[in-house]
């Protein structure tokens, strides 16, 4: 009935009947009462569950919620300039101007109670032997051949897992310590129990970026209209692609 000793999980099975006080086909029933009020039932207690409010502040707080918000002030004030779109970058833009607004570094989602979690900064390197979750080239095949030619610099090849397209999901299978997701730094905003997130040494060079999408002389412009109107994130360059 005393705490585990240290190693518990490497003793023998007669080791843990000693120390249990258990024969071999269990415990009596007037022994598992007896335990069961001086314990209590063999189970977690609950995660204290947040309010709508909280989960919704929680969302808008995202750097790339706020950056999509700003975005739309954009679009009220393009008002007439017709074709242009928010787009995520790297993409294939041939034919148009694009206007970058913002970049969103890479950092990785893992267990909480991996060893890794334990430091402040990662590397590629230092999740070469971990599974990964990882997304299909169907999905954004521009930004998957950039952050592929990133991994080739860095002979970054870990076992990869498909990642699943709702975020909560990939989210719940981190958790569950099923693998690791690299993730644009605006995930941090999705809080999950089990899930701790960090930096990533080379997340600058996988950042995925926000740009406006705009027909071929309509650039300067779009520039304009995004300084009035703030929409950008800190150390973005507007420069016209």
């Amino acid at each position: 009935d005393g705490a585990p000793p240290a190693g518990w999980h490497a003793l023998d099975i007669e080791a843990v009947r000693r120390r249990l006080a258990c024969g071999v086909d269990g415990l009596t029933s007037a022994e598992a009462a007896r335990r069961l009020r001086r314990h209590g039932p063999n189970r977690l207690p609950e995660p204290p569950r947040r309010g709508l409010g909280r989960i919704v502040l929680a969302q808008i707080a995202s750097p790339l919620i706020l950056l999509l918000l700003a975005a739309a002030v954009v679009a009220t004030a393009l008002g007439d300039l017709k074709d242009a779109a928010f787009i995520a970058l790297p993409t294939d833009v041939r034919g148009l101007d694009v206007l970058e607004l913002g970049r969103l570094p890479m950092v990785v989602a893992l267990p909480s109670a991996h060893p890794l979690a334990r430091r402040r900064l990662l590397r590629l390197a230092d999740l070469a032997a971990e599974s990964v979750f990882w997304f299909e080239r169907a999905r954004q095949p521009a930004f998957y051949d950039h952050c592929q030619q990133v991994f080739e610099r860095h002979r970054f090849a870990p076992p990869k897992l498909r990642e699943p397209a709702d975020h909560h999901v990939l989210l719940a299978e981190v958790a569950a310590g099923r693998g690791m997701a690299l993730l644009a730094s605006s995930f941090t905003g999705l809080r999950r129990a089990g899930v701790a997130y960090r930096p990533l040494a080379e997340g600058d060079a996988l950042a995925l970026g926000i740009g406006l999408a705009l027909p071929l002389g309509q650039a300067a412009r779009g520039a304009l209209l995004a300084r009035a109107s703030g929409v950008s994130l800190p150390g973005t360059d507007r420069t016209p692609r």
